[in-house]
Formats: structure tokens, sequence, C-alpha cells
């Protein structure tokens, strides 16, 4: 059952948002981005930050990915945050 409702959300996804990644669909649907604050971390422990998150809090959605990661990582984690952002309001 859950595999279908995601299915059907893609494909509204796709339709209401043809052309754009998730990154734009986020800040389209007024997710706040940013990257997760790597600044005090010393080089050996960049690995430790996680790939993402996603929280809500006020009402408001956000997701903070890790600033460290390749950009196809980033869209990859951009589109699991996204799912997050969908799926647990």
């Amino acid at each position: 059952m859950i595999l279908q409702q995601i299915r059907e959300t893609v494909r509204i996804l796709k339709k209401y948002y043809p052309g754009q990644n998730a990154l734009e669909i986020l800040k389209a649907t007024k997710v706040v981005t940013n990257y997760l604050d790597n600044s005090h971390l010393e080089s050996n422990a960049l690995d430790m930050l996680p790939q993402g998150c996603y929280f809500k809090s006020n009402n408001i959605k956000f997701v903070l990915i890790n600033p460290s990661l390749p950009e196809h990582e980033k869209n990859r984690v951009y589109t699991h945050e996204l799912a997050h952002s969908i799926f647990h309001t």
C-alpha cells in the first residue's frame, strides 16, 4: 500500500512541478533548506555528520544537508528529505 502511495505522490509532483528537481520543489513548497553547520568540526570528523535531516518546528518545515557531499549526493539527499516533508507532516 505505501509503495502505491509513493508512486502516486511522485506522479502528482511531476505533474505540478514539471522539470524541477527536489531542491526546487522544496523551495516551491516553502520548506526551509540550508546546510548543516560543520564549521566546528575537525576535518577528520566531517564524515560524522548525517547526510541530511528533516524536521518541523512551529509548523515550519526544515531540510538540512551535509555541505561536504558531492553535488549528485546532495540531489539524492534532497529527494529523500522531500519525501520526509511530504509523508511526515
